[in-house]
């Protein structure tokens, strides 16, 4: 792009950045994808919440696009009540 008046290039607009869906995974003890449910969160703290507040008896991984967050654990999942809800950080 070009300034009409001067002809000095000037930048491009810079796209905003797409907002980051968040997913919430029941998982079975074995792995396996029991359901999903998609969240609507302004940002990652909030999907932490939203995805620890679904945990009841199993296992819910929040993802966000393609990446785990975190891995939260209920009382079925073998765990004991203090531990319960307590994400497993994945990311790096």
């Amino acid at each position: 792009m070009y300034q009409a008046s001067t002809g000095i290039p000037t930048s491009a607009p810079v796209p905003a950045a797409a907002p980051v869906a968040y997913r919430a995974f029941f998982v079975a003890p074995n792995g396996r994808v029991l359901g999903m449910v998609p969240l609507e969160a302004s940002g990652e703290a909030e999907a932490r919440v939203m995805a620890s507040e679904l945990v009841a008896d199993g296992i819910v991984e929040l993802w966000a696009g393609l990446q785990v967050v975190a891995r939260f654990e209920g009382m079925a999942a073998g765990l004991r009540a203090e531990t319960s809800k307590t994400p497993v950080v994945y990311r790096s």
